[in-house]
């Protein structure tokens, strides 16, 4: 993810969500509806608002096997991000910016084990983007999503690649703000004048580290609200993109 003072990713010394000259977010209109989305998505898996919760820890815990390295051999260097898995055919979304200047993509599971992956589509106003697992890898069920935002106060998680951050890959979290807008960085990890993030989720709580970048926020059910994509340098904030901005295009990419 990149950071607000903001550094450009991993191999760059950069912080976490590196947007770059020219990135303008694209975060505006109105959440899609369920129902519209179910139309789109059949195959993701849906869970019950009304199921008896577990320790939001033990949620997040159990849906680490859903969130993989993403490993991108650039020409001079290595990036590394996170993803996780939005469908049965091992389709894998994350940040655009995570896979800038990609010569190969290959998806490391929690085992070790390497995916050569392959990018379905990929907007870097939204900073989104969706590989698929060429030999149709999976690790388990989707990580269900949820088609609307969240509210302030609530409990969430942040999944990442241990490996992508150098720290753990859980940090619990708190919706903070809705709609927040955030001065980009520029490709020297500057401020960018009139670049910015338009109707992020800022969350706080414990320290999101560089290679978050792509993960997943997840809510007390274990369904993703969000995609960590920028920290603040020195500030007690981060920010998402909220996933039902982007959902249709992430559909319309995976079904396409």
């Amino acid at each position: 993810m990149r950071r607000a003072s903001l550094r450009w990713g991993l191999p760059l010394a950069l912080a976490l969500v590196f947007a770059g000259a020219g990135f303008v977010a694209a975060y505006v209109g109105t959440a899609p509806r369920d129902s519209d989305l179910a139309a789109l998505r059949p195959s993701i898996p849906v869970v019950s608002p009304t199921a008896e919760l577990l320790p939001l820890s033990d949620v997040a815990r159990a849906a680490l096997s859903r969130t993989v390295t993403v490993e991108v051999l650039r020409a001079n260097d290595e990036q590394l991000g996170t993803a996780w898995l939005f469908d049965a055919a091992g389709d894998y979304v994350t940040n655009a910016h995570v896979i800038t200047g990609h010569i190969t993509i290959r998806l490391r599971d929690r085992n070790g084990g390497g995916h050569v992956g392959k990018v379905l589509g990929e907007d870097k106003a939204a900073d989104v983007a969706v590989i698929r697992a060429a030999d149709g890898w999976t690790g388990g069920p989707a990580l269900p999503v949820v088609a609307a935002d969240p509210t302030p106060g609530d409990a969430v998680a942040a999944l990442a690649s241990s490996r992508a951050t150098g720290h753990g890959d859980v940090t619990l979290e708190e919706i903070g703000r809705l709609g927040v807008s955030v001065q980009a960085p520029d490709d020297n990890g500057g401020a960018s004048g009139d670049l910015h993030y338009n109707g992020m989720i800022a969350v706080t709580g414990a320290e999101i580290f560089q290679g978050n970048s792509g993960g997943p926020l997840i809510d007390t059910h274990g369904r993703v609200v969000g995609i960590v994509t920028l920290a603040g340098s020195g500030k007690p904030e981060a920010y998402a993109i909220p996933i039902a901005r982007v959902l249709p295009q992430i559909t319309g990419w995976a079904h396409g």
